[in-house]
């Protein structure tokens, strides 16, 4: 039998324990029933509702443990701008974004200032248990930053990641989807990251597509796997073309290049190594460099 002194040190390690794997973290959801304002109260689900949730507007700032839900549904999207400066979400064991809940769609636009979620161990999602309602996220201005972004949690969802002006760093875009649709749309500002992937064991039935219409395509690393041949998916070089920038990394794209009306061009030191067929039908331009130790080279 546990002495009271052992039973008083057991719990005081079970509650730092539960701190420090993000037990206690706070949940906020948006709803977005009154408007696209992040500051009014009305947009945000109240306390207990679902029980994990805690009342908004959530509150923005830097190295904050908590998690974003966005389920607004047919209500307003939720907009992040400027105004709100930067704010940092996710820790040790807790999501910093989930977008869409349960069979609700969620949607969220940032368009300026800096939402950052790389303090998180856990992936951000795009997901809803329904193939009829599909969760948005949009980056039309300021940056976004995550570790890793599942289009999807390994479940039958319909999912979409735009960026169509400044800056989303994500070191891993998962299309984690079973029997849906995950999309990527490049249409402009820059997408940088280390690699493309699909975690799910089960593919079969999903329809996924990455469309590059303009911006560029930053790479993070090098890697033999920066964009592999995935299951399920196609990646169309649209009339604004795929744009990729090496940043120094050696790179491979093993996933066919679709024609749909585009070109390719290469830009940065390092190599680029397309190891499929390509049908995409415009120009391929490769922008030399040159450093003090070797010539650039594109294949």
């Amino acid at each position: 039998m546990l002495s009271p002194i052992s039973v008083r040190w057991l719990c005081a390690v079970i509650v730092v324990h539960m701190m420090i794997t993000g037990a206690f973290a706070l949940t906020y959801q948006w709803n977005g029933s009154a408007s696209s304002v992040w500051s009014e109260p009305a947009n945000w689900n109240p306390t207990g509702s679902p029980a994990e949730i805690t009342a908004g507007p959530a509150p923005i700032g830097t190295n904050l443990d908590l998690r974003l839900n966005v389920s607004n549904g047919s209500a307003n999207a939720l907009i992040y701008d400027s105004s709100r400066g930067t704010t940092r979400y996710g820790g040790l064991g807790i999501r910093g974004l989930v977008i869409g809940t349960g069979v609700a769609k969620g949607s969220m636009q940032i368009t300026g200032g800096t939402f950052d979620t790389t303090s998180s161990n856990v992936q951000d999602a795009l997901s809803s248990s329904s193939t009829a309602n599909e969760s948005q996220l949009v980056i039309d201005g300021g940056i976004y930053r995550s570790g890793t972004l599942q289009l999807g949690l390994n479940n039958p969802s319909r999912n979409t990641f735009t960026v169509s002006r400044g800056l989303a760093v994500v070191d891993r875009i998962d299309f984690n989807v079973q029997d849906g649709v995950a999309t990527l749309n490049l249409d402009g500002g820059s997408l940088q990251t280390k690699s493309f992937k699909m975690s799910t064991t089960t593919p079969a039935g999903s329809s996924n597509a990455m469309n590059f219409n303009g911006g560029t395509l930053v790479a993070g690393e090098t890697t033999s796997l920066f964009l592999p041949d995935l299951p399920r998916t196609s990646a169309f070089v649209k009339p604004g073309g795929l744009n990729v920038d090496t940043n120094g990394y050696d790179i491979s794209i093993a996933e066919p290049l679709v024609g749909a009306g585009g070109g390719l061009v290469k830009s940065g030191m390092g190599r680029l190594t397309i190891s499929a067929a390509a049908t995409y039908t415009g120009s391929t331009v490769c922008l030399l460099y040159t450093s003090d130790a070797a010539d650039e080279e594109d294949s």
